[in-house]
């Protein structure tokens, strides 16, 4: 998975759609688990990137409102302030 990931990001710049396929790739073979989450999130964020600049714009952007959706509903960015009630 490593390896397709390297890879997808090695191309992107001028190989977009093979940078789409390798994150396909590696997405399929990643655990859609609670440890594995984040990763996923990133991935298809790249995914969603790669598919937009290599023309399939309705992918990318289908791809980025299904990372959108698995993203947390309420999140605090590190180092931010809580409401004392959230303590």
């Amino acid at each position: 998975m490593e390896v397709l990931v390297a890879a997808a990001r090695a191309v992107t710049a001028h190989a977009p759609a093979a940078s789409a396929h390798w994150l396909q790739a590696a997405l399929r073979l990643m655990p859609d688990d609670a440890a594995n989450r984040e990763d996923r999130l990133a991935l298809m964020l790249e995914l969603s990137w790669a598919q937009g600049i290599s023309g399939r714009l309705a992918e990318g952007r289908d791809t980025a409102r299904d990372c959108c959706a698995g993203c947390p509903r309420t999140t605090t960015p590190a180092g931010a302030a809580r409401p004392a009630s959230a303590r």
